[in-house]
């Protein structure tokens, strides 16, 4: 659904507040990096329902701007490690790790290398 989104709006970095909108749950099929490319006005576009279901890791991924745009009814739908993501992506956390994402799945790169042992 993802590919699909992506060929009909283009990039997630050129996505309107309207496109947001309307795609509702393939939100939450971007990854980290993705996320953290969707112009900050987007976010209180998204979905008190999508909120949280996005990981805790890409939350956290968001960066500052975008994590400060994320609403008070959608903060409220979020668990206690979701929230702490935030409130580390708010303040710009020197503990933020980057993850590697691959073919847009979040596997870590570790789990992969052991399918190769």
């Amino acid at each position: 659904m993802k590919r699909l989104a992506v060929s009909a709006f283009g990039n997630p970095n050129t996505w309107t507040e309207a496109h947001v909108s309307e795609l509702g749950y393939i939100i939450i099929g971007l990854n980290s990096s993705e996320l953290a490319s969707l112009d900050s006005a987007v976010f209180s576009f998204i979905g008190e329902c999508c909120i949280p279901l996005i990981p805790h890791f890409d939350l956290e991924a968001l960066g500052p701007d975008n994590a400060a745009m994320v609403t008070s009814e959608q903060r409220a739908s979020l668990s206690e490690e979701q929230l702490a993501a935030l409130e580390r992506a708010v303040i710009g956390s020197p503990n933020q790790t980057p993850r590697t994402e691959l073919s847009g799945e979040h596997i870590h790169a570790s789990a992969v290398t052991s399918l190769f042992l």
